[in-house]
């Protein structure tokens, strides 16, 4: 949180300039707030369907990656290209451990925001992303977390390699008729991936957050 308490004495038009200075404030705040948004986004890799979709994916629009690879049109760089995306898909990384997290859809990135309490004269800038306070907790500071495995269940016939994947103990799977909850479940231990502490220290070791204030919000 950053403060701002100034005292006024000896002017002669006190109420205006209290105006003038806490307008000049608020804007400063303001872009403060949205300048560690930035930095704190940027530092957090995509990874997966959070990464722009390759070209061959404009070319052939209704078909999914998996079918892109069987796809008998399509060069074989094309191919390549699609069987890298397709196994960030399907076997998604971790950043390390002290490292900003990474995304893999992009909803935890894009959700994170800025906003101006005025009542308490301060902007806030964290994870907006519904029910993501938890995820956000836990990158930031590391913890302990529950999870439970899903395993995919292919549409076609044939035999096929398991998919397994964890979610948090509770959550669902965003298509519940290719995935299927089993019994297995257990605590795992994340290590502190901080990315909020780490942008606001950097805006304000260059000397964004303090210039705003010289700058007057400008």
């Amino acid at each position: 949180m950053l403060e701002s308490r100034i005292q006024f004495r000896y002017f002669f038009d006190r109420k205006n300039v209290v105006d003038a200075v806490g307008k000049m404030k608020v804007k400063a705040l303001k872009k403060g707030g949205f300048a560690v948004m930035q930095a704190t986004r940027r530092s957090i890799t995509k990874q997966g369907m959070a990464k722009p979709k390759l070209k061959v994916e404009g070319k052939y629009p209704d078909m999914k990656l998996g079918e892109l690879v069987n796809n008998p049109r399509i060069t074989e760089r094309e191919r390549k290209s699609v069987v890298k995306r397709l196994r960030e898909v399907q076997f998604p990384e971790h950043s390390r451990p002290g490292q900003p997290p990474f995304t893999h859809t992009g909803m935890f990135r894009n959700h994170i925001l800025f906003h101006w309490d005025p009542v308490a004269e301060s902007v806030v800038v964290g994870q907006a992303m519904p029910q993501g306070d938890w995820l956000a907790r836990l990158h930031e500071f590391g913890g302990s977390q529950k999870v439970q495995a899903w395993v995919y269940v292919p549409q076609r016939p044939g035999r096929y390699s398991p998919i397994i994947r964890f979610k948090r103990a509770g959550a669902k799977m965003q298509n519940t008729s290719k995935w299927q909850p089993t019994r297995i479940g257990e605590f795992r231990r994340y290590p502190p991936r901080p990315y909020m502490r780490p942008a606001l220290e950097a805006k304000v070791r260059d000397g964004t957050i303090v210039n705003q204030f010289r700058l007057g919000g400008m």
